[in-house]
């Protein structure tokens, strides 16, 4: 919720149909596995399912970013 609810109020409202579907298909994951696959962006950019990668890249950059403007 601290990493998927920022980007979902962020990102979800200029998604198109196909990233909403993506989107539905990544929150329905286990709250572990996404955490992994996130956390471990850009090291291991390979992680999770192949399909949802750019979707996982992104989430991680947005909560970089986030982290970054929070120290400052």
């Amino acid at each position: 919720d601290l990493i998927l609810g920022p980007f979902a109020r962020a990102a979800l409202p200029g998604m198109g149909a196909d990233e909403l579907d993506l989107y539905e298909i990544l929150i329905e994951q286990n709250d572990h596995d996404l955490y992994a696959w996130i956390a471990g962006r850009p090291s291991r950019p390979g992680t999770g399912p192949a399909a949802l990668h750019p979707l996982l890249d992104r989430i991680a950059a947005f909560a970089r970013e986030r982290a970054s403007q929070s120290r400052g």
